[in-house]
């Protein structure tokens, strides 16, 4: 047992050293510039649209990291080896874990929400959205019946996620390893304007754990979950890939002049684009405190 932990602590050790020489690199080519790492690609671009809103003309190199175990690996690098590495801040979703074993905390944002896609799903981003890649501006009745159908789907959706997101939280609570987790909503629900219905599945098999729960781990977690606000706390990327599914549902019902929620108006001049994460993000509510943090650094 005691080799195993040995060995354990000499592979975290190569890791950190393996991911400092990755920041002395981008430290050599960049030079003195402030560099902000992120926990993947998609943090990049929606922080970066967030950080052009707050902070228009902030120079600063993005280190794409690979997930928040390696956000945290960065937080100890600035905490005890920082030597050569420079201006350096850390990036990351508040997930089920907060800033749980992270360190350097003064150099490191965290989101109040679940994760950034929480901030992106939202009735003002689709508002927007609908006058602006949609062209329903001029229509503002169709627009509120679309926006009243989407919190009503979404509150439907939410519902029927409540047991998948439990097994996540108290999986992370437990220390329980996760083997597989999907990153769409596909396997769960069957996603269409106003009709979010459940898939027949087994939670056990789409979110695979390394091992269940015990009986008394889920009684001392199930009333800090309840507590949870879903539309905030709840995993984003599951979040996201519902919009994405809805929009995409809602797209094809307008092209195809089959939706229920248009009455007498003539769209027929309408041309309904994509919409992408940047756009979503130029548009969405931005992290409490992330202003104050960008100001402070």
């Amino acid at each position: 047992m005691a080799d195993k932990a040995v060995d354990a602590l000499i592979a975290k050790r190569s890791k950190r050293s393996v991911l400092k020489l990755k920041l002395l690199k981008v430290r050599s080519r960049v030079g003195s510039r402030t560099i902000y790492a992120f926990e993947g690609r998609d943090d990049r671009k929606v922080f970066g649209r967030w950080i052009f809103r707050v902070a228009e003309g902030r120079e600063y190199e993005p280190f794409v990291g690979d997930g928040k175990r390696q956000a945290r690996q960065i937080s100890e690098i600035i905490e005890h080896d920082r030597a050569g590495i420079g201006e350096l801040f850390v990036f990351v979703d508040r997930d089920f874990d907060d800033l749980d074993g992270f360190e350097a905390i003064d150099f490191v944002f965290c989101t109040c929400r679940y994760s950034i896609e929480n901030y992106l799903v939202c009735r003002s981003v689709l508002d927007l959205g609908l006058r602006d890649d949609f062209g329903l501006e001029g229509f503002p009745s169709l627009r509120q019946r679309i926006l009243d159908q989407f919190e009503a789907d979404y509150s439907t959706f939410l519902d029927l996620m409540t047991e998948a997101n439990w097994r996540l939280f108290v999986a992370k609570k437990c220390g329980i390893k996760r083997l597989s987790v999907p990153k769409n909503v596909e396997g769960f629900v069957s996603v269409q304007v106003a009709n979010v219905v459940p898939r027949p599945c087994d939670l056990s098999k789409l979110i695979e754990l390394e091992r269940e729960p015990s009986n008394a781990e889920e009684k001392d977690w199930r009333q800090a979950f309840s507590e949870l606000n879903a539309y905030t706390r709840y995993r984003g990327k599951f979040a996201f890939s519902f919009f994405n599914k809805w929009i995409a549902s809602l797209r094809q019902e307008l092209i195809g002049g089959q939706s229920d929620l248009v009455y007498d108006e003539d769209l027929t001049d309408i041309a309904i684009n994509d919409v992408g994460l940047i756009a979503f993000s130029a548009r969405s509510p931005m992290p409490d405190g992330l202003r104050a943090f960008l100001e402070g650094h």
